[in-house]
Order: structure tokens, then C-alpha cells, then sequence
């Protein structure tokens, strides 16, 4: 039987590179840096692939290019979101920490 996904599974350095990339768009001078860390969260709860964006808010939208620049998520012609099973899982991880679960809708 299979069990609950975890990063275990993979070197610790992907996680470290996930987080890393988070933080540096969280902390980043850019505009809608704290959209894209909110709109990675709320597509980390979905499915990996075929992430309606439709379900983000206009700026969470417009943030998504930061998430693509540091190859956070992918998306395909069909205007559909794509992350990685790591960037989800240490994604979710942080969630399950108290201070870091922001009010999602």
C-alpha cells in the first residue's frame, strides 16, 4: 500500500531550493511577491497538474510569472498550472506549520 507522499524521497537539497525560491520572492522588492507566495499556496492544495488559475484572485494571477521565473510552476498554452511534486509537498509542509498558514480565501 502506498503511503502519504513526503520529501524523503528526494535529496534534501530539492526542499532547500523550493524554500529557498519562496523566500527569495516572499522577501523580494517586486511587485506581487506576497500574491505569488499566496497564489503557490493555493495551488499547492490542488491537483499537480491542469491547476485551474481561474480559482486565483487577479493579482495571484498576475504574480504567477514570479512563480514561473524561479521555476516554481509551469504554464501551458491552455492557461493551466503545473508544479512539481517537491515544490507541492514542501509547499503543504509549510502550511501544516501554524505561523506559516495564512487565511487562504
Amino acid at each position: 500500500a502506498k503511503g502519504p507522499k513526503t520529501t524523503e524521497n528526494y535529496p534534501e537539497c530539492f526542499s532547500d531550493v523550493v524554500k529557498l525560491s519562496l523566500d527569495t520572492i516572499l522577501l523580494s522588492d517586486k511587485a506581487y511577491g506576497e500574491d505569488a507566495g499566496q497564489a503557490l499556496r493555493k495551488m499547492a492544495l490542488m491537483d499537480m497538474v491542469s491547476i485551474p488559475l481561474d480559482l486565483l484572485g487577479a493579482d495571484e494571477k498576475k504574480a504567477v510569472v514570479l512563480l514561473q521565473e524561479h521555476s516554481l510552476v509551469t504554464v501551458d498554452e491552455m492557461g493551466g498550472a503545473a508544479m512539481n511534486e517537491v515544490t507541492q509537498l514542501v509547499v503543504l509542509n509549510q502550511l501544516t506549520e501554524k505561523s506559516q498558514r495564512p487565511a487562504l480565501v
